[in-house]
């Protein structure tokens, strides 16, 4: 399987990344309305970009990730963290090589748009057990975080270490030494929406993982 990746840039991008999560939204596992979900999806293309990614034969979009840079809690202007808003995946190709290869990707176009970047950040729900151990690796990066917030998983992570590690899963081989035998290399699947600590208390702008 051969993948690209294009970061929005264009009007054809941008409602590219809002047809296919707009198709996909009931996968989410957004617990919103319509309106909010919409919300979720649109507001890397205001607030920071989206990355998609394309299977080369057949020719299709097969997932994207949308982040924007600050918080809520600070008007946006805390730019040097960048929080992933939504992330997905088509079942067909939720694979070790796609999530190595994407997170390699998005560590990269994160770092080439924004370099005031120095923390990543997102939520997860607490009750998905195995990508909870899966994110967990994560946590063992020299000083991220976890925190549970209102049956909520807040992952910390200082962005020079996380891209440290993306570098180091240079094959799906070196992801599975990192991953220590869980049963799947990324957990069921990578789909999540995330919020700031701020949004907690203000507006539902979050992301969960599934």
């Amino acid at each position: 399987m051969s993948l690209q990746f294009r970061l929005s840039q264009f009007e054809m991008d941008m409602e590219l990344y809002i047809v296919f999560l707009l198709e996909h939204h009931d996968e989410l596992n957004l617990p919103y309305s319509f309106a909010m979900k919409l919300s979720f999806i649109a507001s890397p293309l205001v607030l920071g970009k989206a990355l998609m990614i394309f299977n080369e034969e057949p020719y299709e979009i097969i997932g994207t990730a949308g982040f924007v840079y600050g918080t809520g809690a600070h008007d946006y202007e805390d730019q040097h963290i960048c929080q992933v808003e939504v992330a997905f995946i088509k079942k067909a190709y939720r694979r070790t090589f796609v999530f190595v290869q994407g997170l390699k990707e998005l560590v990269n176009a994160i770092k080439a748009d924004n370099e005031a970047v120095k923390q990543v950040q997102f939520w997860t729900s607490v009750d998905q057990l195995e990508l909870d151990r899966l994110l967990d690796k994560f946590t063992l990066l020299p000083h991220a975080t976890k925190s549970i917030v209102n049956n909520m998983a807040f992952y910390t992570i200082p962005f020079k270490n996380w891209s440290l590690f993306a570098s180091d899963c240079e094959t799906p081989g070196e992801w599975l030494k990192h991953k220590q035998g869980l049963r799947y290399p990324w957990g069921a699947f990578f789909i999540f929406s995330l919020k700031s600590q701020g949004a907690l208390q203000n507006h539902n702008n979050s992301l969960i993982f599934r």
